[in-house]
């Protein structure tokens, strides 16, 4: 994978002489379109996972998503000729930009056909966004920020991908490049065929290992589950704090997401 980043630009290209207009979503009917795009974009691909539309609905909410108690989002939507063609989530978070020291907007649930033209003009509604905003920079893509799915798939496209992993078509990139986004850090997830049965004889192993440093392994406490959730909130950020472009989540965030990964 990969995330891209680039200067925020604060004059937009004029899109309708593209035939493309940007606009952002307000009514339910365009909320509608932005949430329904993806199934139109990957129509014919087989690797594609559809999400759920109810806990889409949910993300991109701002009375129901906690991201909305620290920071702010716009939807935008790009029309050819009345047919939704692209969307974008646009992103604020200045709990990230206080913890980094840097004045970064991000882009996010970035979906759009193959037109460049399309895609330009959502970029460019994004970044004026921003910077009436005060940002300067723009990176993505990233749904909000990097605990939740982020980057853009550049291999592996006969690859189903997995919870929280983003997926996207081959021209993404050139989409993205076109508009002067630059790569700022390649990401890596791992597919393991096991031929050779290592997992069973690293299993004996494992378990050594834990009796000989006293640790134990149990299942999740579903009967407990807030004594869990807050052992695993510590160990995700002392875990995670000085990775790239890491955000602690606020204890509203872990708790939304536990109850979705409950789900799973």
């Amino acid at each position: 994978m990969q995330a891209v980043t680039s200067p925020a630009s604060s004059s937009a290209q004029c899109s309708a002489a593209a035939g493309v207009v940007v606009r952002p979503v307000r009514s339910r009917r365009e909320l509608g379109a932005f949430l329904h795009l993806p199934w139109r974009v990957y129509a014919n691909d087989p690797q594609w996972v559809p999400p759920l539309l109810a806990e889409r609905r949910a993300f991109v909410d701002p009375r129901r998503h906690p991201f909305y108690l620290h920071g702010a989002a716009e939807k935008f939507l790009a029309l050819r000729g009345g047919e939704p063609v692209g969307r974008l989530l646009a992103s604020d978070d200045p709990r990230y930009n206080a913890e980094h020291g840097t004045n970064l907007g991000a882009f996010g649930l970035f979906e759009c056909l193959d037109d460049a033209a399309a895609a330009s003009a959502l970029l460019d509604a994004a970044a004026e966004w921003l910077t009436q905003r005060g940002r300067t920079a723009i990176w993505g893509p990233i749904d909000y920020s990097t605990n939740y799915p982020c980057g853009l798939l550049v291999e592996g496209f006969d690859t189903p991908p997995r919870v929280m992993m983003n997926h996207n078509p081959p021209y993404y990139e050139r989409l993205l490049e076109g508009w002067g986004l630059e790569r700022a850090k390649d990401l890596y997830s791992w597919w393991f065929e096991d031929e050779l049965n290592v997992i069973d004889r690293w299993r004996a192993r494992a378990e050594r290992l834990a009796q000989r440093g006293h640790i134990r392994i149990r299942p999740f406490r579903v009967e407990d589950p807030a004594a869990d959730i807050e052992a695993c909130k510590r160990v995700y950020h002392a875990a995670w704090r000085k990775n790239w472009g890491f955000v602690p989540m606020t204890d509203a965030e872990i708790d939304h997401l536990a109850a979705q990964l409950k789900r799973v």
